[in-house]
């Protein structure tokens, strides 16, 4: 019981803390700097091995199995790493996207909110009077005042609003 209270203040003061921002645009740049960077890679180990090879394009293959196997690979390599740099670039877009979209419900939300707080005079609402001393409370603070002293001046309202001061008192303490 005890540890399930713990999680679940653990969840609301995590729930309370400012929502780090995310900057998409230096997230997109760099993720476009990667793959411009892979697909040069990619480009230049061909070009070389070509140049190596002494072949100047649809020439004969003078290469070994392993040679051609080794080169085969690398060559997914830089291309499964284009399509990773894709995915996740695709994924940084989704979730500006889905960020944008929430902050415009809550914006709209919140102007909706100030909008209706404001209009009206506040009339056919009722008036409520909050009281700061519960029934409880005030028979407590009653049985107490009668059995102050006979000489005090003072009468319970008094007594209750310097009861009610004093609290506060202690409670910003």
């Amino acid at each position: 019981m005890a540890d399930e209270i713990k999680t679940n203040a653990t969840e609301v003061v995590a729930d309370k803390q400012p929502i780090p921002e995310v900057d998409w645009e230096a997230q997109a740049k760099d993720l476009d700097a990667k793959l411009t960077k892979m697909t040069s890679d990619r480009d230049n180990y061909r070009a070389g091995l070509l140049a190596a090879k002494g072949k100047t394009g649809d020439g004969g293959s003078s290469e070994s199995e392993d040679e051609k196997i080794a080169r085969i690979v690398k060559e997914q390599l830089f291309d499964s790493e284009i399509g990773k740099l894709i995915q996740e670039k695709e994924k940084i877009a989704q979730s500006a996207l889905q960020e944008n979209k929430e902050l415009k419900v809550a914006l709209k939300s919140r102007a909706q909110v100030g909008a209706s707080s404001g209009q009206g005079s506040g009339q056919g609402k009722p008036d409520v009077k909050t009281e700061f001393w519960t029934e409880e409370q005030k028979a407590d603070l009653r049985r107490r005042f009668n059995n102050l002293p006979v000489g005090t001046k003072t009468t319970f309202d008094q007594y209750l609003e310097t009861a009610q001061s004093n609290f506060l008192k202690l409670k910003q303490n």
